[in-house]
């Protein structure tokens, strides 16, 4: 049975400055619309070098607890930060959001990955006239 769960991700801000270290914060709305009955949902999310998962070490890959999505409860809404060195090359990186939704015997009910780029270059500044 196809539940039809989505993930929705998006990054704050934008674009990560390349000139400087810095976070990112990435919201994530998990939906499962079509749900007849309650579902546990965690997710795995995975980036790549030279994005980080923690702030003072490479952490590439970290499991997530959602939460319960059922029938009342058809989202829930969760927030990660990314970190990135100073030394980022402009360029584009993937970030890749795996969801599960366990049925009421702890069984794998739906499996399905997202994927999102996140944008790294030079912030655009203006200076405000005097």
């Amino acid at each position: 049975m196809a539940i039809g769960s989505t993930v929705k991700i998006a990054f704050e801000p934008e674009l990560v400055d390349r000139s400087k270290a810095g976070e990112v914060n990435m919201k994530m709305e998990f939906c499962a619309p079509a749900a007849k009955k309650a579902y546990w949902c965690a997710c795995e999310i995975q980036v790549r070098s030279p994005l980080s998962l923690s702030h003072d070490v490479f952490l590439d890959k970290v499991g997530m607890r959602v939460g319960i999505l059922s029938p009342s409860k058809k989202s829930i809404q969760k927030q990660v930060k990314l970190f990135s060195t100073p030394s980022i090359s402009t360029n584009d990186y993937l970030v890749t959001v795996t969801t599960y939704l366990y049925d009421d015997e702890g069984a794998i009910e739906e499996r399905h990955d997202t994927s999102e780029v996140i944008r790294c270059g030079v912030q655009n500044v203006t200076a405000k006239p005097q």
